[in-house]
């Protein structure tokens, strides 16, 4: 990518953040954290605290934080797991 190219993508991410962040959600990437974004298919575990606040386990073991401000996307996240069989570490076991 060109240095241009490069600065209109950060120009165009600055002006319209949400746009852009609409735009990646069909890509099941959703905002978890002000800082951090996820790719929703990468997440194999989930743990909420008693706060609202949450811990994604990604596919690599690496471990992302998330904010109670951003409970919409473990509601995907659950939904997710619902049909996709991800692995909740807060759900009781039969």
């Amino acid at each position: 990518m060109s240095n241009t190219a490069s600065q209109m993508a950060l120009t165009t991410w600055s002006r319209h953040p949400g746009r852009e962040e609409a735009r990646l959600t069909s890509f099941n990437i959703v905002r978890v954290h002000r800082t951090r974004l996820v790719n929703l298919a990468r997440v194999s575990g989930l743990k909420t605290g008693a706060n609202g606040d949450f811990e994604l386990t990604l596919d690599t073991g690496q471990a992302i934080s998330g904010s109670r401000r951003y409970r919409d996307a473990v509601t995907s996240i659950e939904e997710l797991a619902n049909s996709a069989s991800v692995p909740n570490d807060n759900r009781a076991e039969p």
